[in-house]
């Protein structure tokens, strides 16, 4: 569910980049948008001891980063445009696999006794949401995305994602949604 208030949303996405010398564009739309991602669970064990990590893939790219879910309150009721799932459960395990294993590698010298991945417990389907707004500028149209729990405003490597995503859906394919589970 989201944290951030439409009123909020519109305060944070139309405030300007630092150094930008471009003039101040015009909000057209602001919008709840849900990703799709999957939400891993995965054993890893360090010397005697064994931990439970959270990590998850979008669903359109496979994009990897571990997940914290302390400021998220997951509810089966939401509103707003929910973006289909272009990656498989399969590929998503695989990703976030191998990206866990090279992520305890590139650490090993911070971790005491070997750290190695066990394997994925679980795996589910999440929908997360983003505010994103949409602006008339100069040379067209563009879009800034921010996360809808922390506020955060995304940056290049999220906007690839939703750029996909937006063209992967091709209006037909995003749904409006009421009740997910």
């Amino acid at each position: 569910m989201p944290k951030i208030s439409m009123e909020r949303a519109k305060k944070i996405l139309p405030k300007r980049r630092r150094l930008s010398l471009g003039r101040k564009r015009e909000m057209r739309k602001l919008e709840l948008v849900y990703l799709p991602y999957y939400l891993h669970r995965a054993s890893v064990a360090q010397g005697d001891d064994e931990h439970t990590v959270l990590a998850c893939t979008d669903g359109i790219s496979s994009g990897f980063s571990f997940f914290d879910g302390a400021e998220l309150e997951l509810s089966d009721r939401v509103s707003g445009t929910a973006l289909p799932f272009c990656v498989s459960l399969e590929e998503s395990r695989r990703v976030c696999l191998e990206n866990l294993r090279w992520h305890v590698l590139r650490q090993r010298s911070r971790f005491r006794g070997k750290a190695r991945v066990k394997e994925l417990l679980e795996s589910e389907r999440i929908y997360y949401p983003y505010w994103v707004a949409y602006f008339k500028g100069r040379r067209g149209y563009d879009f800034r995305a921010a996360d809808a729990v922390t506020g955060t405003v995304q940056g290049v490597r999220m906007r690839a994602v939703f750029l996909t995503a937006f063209s992967q859906a091709g209006g037909e394919n995003a749904r409006t949604v009421t009740a997910q589970n």
